[in-house]
């Protein structure tokens, strides 16, 4: 076998011919003051999305608080203390005092059933105090903190509560009438105020 033939070749015939340089797309050179314009406004528009962001996400939350705070103002004004708790409804919604008092009725030794759903008008009413059993816990549901007296109950229940009078029960010179509060006789009867979890015992019978 022979060798391979080789072919010199001259440095003008590997350069790029006149023609061939004439139809390659000149190099797009930006001047350096444009492209400094151009970096500056970019960086601006930039800017301004992130700060427009900002004032949106801003102004929603303090919208938000603003509408909070002025809702808890609303309620806070239109929530009063309720004089007349025989003919006011309320829910178990909106209530700013819910507290639970036990009270027993006993009548010449026997204890008497305290009904259930006293002061529950319909589904939507209630008076704001009620009973849901009769177990003898009484609910005292009010929009504002306010004090409740013990008679305010019977009011609600339509039952005489005094010294001359407990329930069916008439009381004289002859019976003894004793009222207790968490184990202590007071004297205020159907003035005694009631607080959450409050044991009362109203008893009556024949003097002995």
């Amino acid at each position: 076998m022979g060798e391979e033939p080789f072919f010199l070749v001259s440095p003008s015939e590997t350069s790029p011919s006149p023609a061939f340089r004439a139809s390659r797309s000149p190099r797009t050179v930006i001047p350096l003051e444009l492209r400094d314009r151009v970096t500056w406004f970019t960086f601006r528009y930039t800017l301004l999305s992130m700060r427009k962001e900002f004032l949106i996400v801003g102004g929603v939350l303090v919208g938000s608080v603003v509408l909070m705070i002025g809702l808890s103002l609303l309620g806070a004004r239109a929530a009063k203390p309720i004089e007349d708790v025989t003919t006011a409804c309320v829910q178990h919604t909106g209530i700013g005092m819910h507290v639970h008092p036990h009270l027993k009725i006993v009548i010449d030794r026997t204890e008497k059933v305290i009904p259930a759903d006293i002061g529950v008008v319909s589904l939507r009413c209630m008076r704001p105090l009620h009973t849901h059993d009769t177990t003898g816990t009484i609910h005292l549901e009010f929009p504002v903190q306010q004090d409740v007296r013990l008679g305010q109950f019977f009011q609600i229940w339509q039952q005489p509560f005094s010294r001359a009078a407990i329930l069916e029960r008439a009381a004289g010179e002859k019976d003894v009438l004793r009222v207790a509060g968490n184990g202590t006789e007071v004297q205020e009867l159907e003035n005694l105020l009631l607080h959450d979890k409050d044991d009362v015992v109203i008893e009556v019978k024949k003097r002995e």
